[in-house]
């Protein structure tokens, strides 16, 4: 599959590839990309790249080989984990 821009789900056997910005779930038997995360960007695949971090977004990345931007990590890669948090305590609290 090749999209400019991805909300949702994308499965595939080989590969996906994604220009612009993944917000949802990338699934492949091989080879993920993307141009850049949303607000949770999920990819799943032997080989995961997303080619730029956005740090107001989550990246969780299963395979062999992931890499989020700069930051490459084997088996599991997961950044900015806390932005998931933040929005929904903010609004707890009362700020927007």
């Amino acid at each position: 599959m090749t999209d400019s821009l991805r909300n949702g789900v994308s499965l595939s056997w080989g590969a996906n590839v994604i220009g612009e910005r993944l917000n949802g779930l990338s699934v492949a038997g091989w080879y993920n990309y993307a141009g850049s995360n949303g607000r949770l960007a999920v990819q799943i695949g032997a080989f995961n790249n997303l080619d730029h971090y956005d740090p107001d977004g989550t990246v969780v990345q299963v395979g062999w080989y992931n890499r989020a931007a700069e930051q490459s990590i084997p088996f599991l890669n997961v950044r900015g984990i806390s932005n998931l948090f933040e929005r929904p305590l903010r609004a707890l609290r009362g700020h927007p």
